[in-house]
């Protein structure tokens, strides 16, 4: 998934700062400009690798040594064990399918919505073809959940995806989400945390040392986030935190929250 943003972007964008029609269009047109973002990083669906194979798959393998995350253990360990019979998911942000094929063919007597802003259905079909009716692909250009009726999942999970979005845009997915889980629910998310990059380093986890003197400009595709920043964002949308990084990766993390108590609040 990062190989080919990092790729494409590493030698196209430089620290100009952003026009002022970019910044303004980027912060009061947010859904347009994520949506235009989100068409030319991936419009082609990024793919992260075959997840069972784990680092004999190259994606993943790459991936590990810019991250310092194995796919496969963090779907051994985070994933696998709530595909629980009769369950219904939701993953965010499919891309190609890689983290779906992995749930479906693990997941043979549950439901997985898939949502995604881009129209990725075929190709994740392709992907998975024995996916039939257990598979639900859902498109939204702008974050809206309205679709789904309340207390509907059990379990949401999401890689590669919060890394790059706005906090502003991660508090309103946060927020719509809350009453779409079931009592009980949990959600996994992978976000960006730029302590732990600082730590890891820029360069060895392929990221634009630009980005650290413009954080704000309109074509950084690495959110300047931290777990301090992702607690106020959760607890103010209305979960419980398990835990605000389970590890796993040396230059992000991933929270852990739970939904407690009667889910009172409105979608």
């Amino acid at each position: 998934m990062l190989k080919f943003v990092r790729r494409r972007f590493d030698k196209i964008w430089r620290p100009t700062g952003g026009t002022l029609v970019q910044h303004m269009r980027a912060r009061l047109l947010i859904n347009a400009h994520m949506q235009e973002k989100m068409q030319r990083m991936f419009g082609s669906g990024y793919d992260s690798g075959e997840i069972e194979k784990g680092l004999d798959d190259p994606l993943i393998l790459q991936e590990f040594r810019c991250t310092g995350a194995n796919y496969k253990v963090i779907f051994d360990e985070l994933i696998r064990p709530r595909l629980l019979a009769s369950r219904t998911l939701l993953e965010i942000g499919p891309g190609r399918g890689s983290w779906t094929k992995a749930v479906l063919d693990t997941f043979p007597d549950g439901t997985l919505y898939v949502i995604d802003r881009l129209p990725l259905e075929h190709m994740i079909r392709l992907r998975c073809p024995s996916a039939g009716d257990r598979l639900r692909f859902v498109q939204s250009n702008s974050n809206d959940y309205s679709m789904f009726p309340n207390n509907l999942f059990d379990f949401a999970f999401s890689f590669g995806v919060f890394v790059h979005l706005p906090l502003r845009e991660i508090k309103t997915l946060l927020t719509r989400l809350r009453p779409k889980m079931c009592h009980g629910g949990e959600i996994i998310l992978h976000y960006s945390n730029w302590d732990k990059l600082d730590k890891w380093g820029w360069e060895r986890a392929r990221v634009p040392t630009w980005f650290r003197d413009y954080p704000n400009h309109p074509e950084v595709w690495w959110t300047k986030n931290s777990s301090e920043k992702m607690k106020r964002i959760s607890e103010s949308s209305g979960y419980t935190i398990v835990s605000l990084d389970l590890g796993y990766f040396q230059s992000c993390s991933v929270l852990h929250l739970k939904i407690n108590g009667t889910n009172t609040i409105e979608s």
